[in-house]
């Protein structure tokens, strides 16, 4: 998909925070930027105006109960709607003017876990959702989209990425004993994925312990401005004959900064 994740940046202290509201009671210009990037990503049809299925989905991100008949009512009433009914901007800015204004509430602090659900961090920063537009094209229908889950990745997709690294990567040979040890590396802008294969035939290894499979160690640790998604940049596996497995995804630590990843390949005694 072209999409990555990288490590989630601290928050700064409270005392170095961004505001959210400034010195006349009105929103910085900082939170009215995050308030309608929220709103258009609630805009699930993109027409500019929050609908009660688009509201739904909104109060489903911040905690919230379904938007029953009473609550769209109370919305109607008090908050600026559109001649098709549907929540204007200047009422979802009001709807939180209001949520900070609040005696029986936590004022800003209502706001900032509101922000908090959307992914974004106390310096305003959005660190941990990644939002994306797609277009369908279809005839003769009207098709619907619904979210089937969010999976850690599978064995498919696994042997799509293996696949990739075969063709399209560079290879090679690891000086060992055993041999057949192959090293693979597959380069894109925003990742390098380190893989290794066993070529050795596995009816020849049937008398090793083991199950005749060979561990290698692949150390990454003298790489800067690199992270994986291993727990560690140093990383031992099994690799079984005739099977290719993913080592590394290397990624920037700090997506600003260029990444030089470096790495050693070591077969571990037995």
């Amino acid at each position: 998909s072209g999409c990555f994740f990288h490590c989630e940046r601290q928050p700064p202290p409270s005392d170095k925070a961004k505001q959210l509201i400034s010195d006349d009671g009105q929103f910085t210009l900082d939170c009215r930027k995050v308030l309608d990037e929220i709103f258009c990503r609630a805009d699930l049809d993109g027409d500019g105006k929050m609908s009660r299925i688009d509201f739904n989905y909104y109060q489903a991100v911040v905690g919230d109960e379904e938007c029953d008949d009473d609550t769209w009512g109370i919305m109607k009433e008090n908050f600026e709607m559109t001649t098709e009914e549907k929540l204007s901007r200047k009422g979802f800015f009001d709807l939180h003017m209001e949520t900070v204004k609040d005696e029986q509430g936590n004022g800003v602090e209502d706001l900032w876990e509101t922000l908090k659900a959307f992914g974004y961090n106390r310096n305003l920063e959005l660190v941990n959702a990644c939002c994306f537009d797609f277009d369908v094209y279809c005839e003769d229908l009207r098709p619907e989209l619904e979210v089937s889950g969010f999976e850690t990745i599978g064995a498919r997709e696994e042997s799509a990425i293996i696949e990739a690294i075969h063709r399209h990567g560079s290879s090679a040979q690891v000086k060992s004993n055993p041999p057949g040890i192959v090293f693979h590396k597959l380069e894109i802008q925003t990742r390098t994925t380190l893989a290794i294969e066993y070529k050795t035939v596995r009816s020849l290894v049937l008398g090793q312990k083991g199950g005749g499979g060979v561990t290698v160690c692949v150390d990454c640790s003298g790489s800067a401005n690199c992270i994986s998604h291993q727990k560690n940049l140093s990383h031992t596996t099994l690799v079984l004959p005739q099977q290719t497995k993913i080592v590394h995804h290397l990624l920037p630590g700090n997506p600003k900064k260029s990444a030089k990843p470096k790495w050693t390949v070591t077969v571990v005694k037995k």
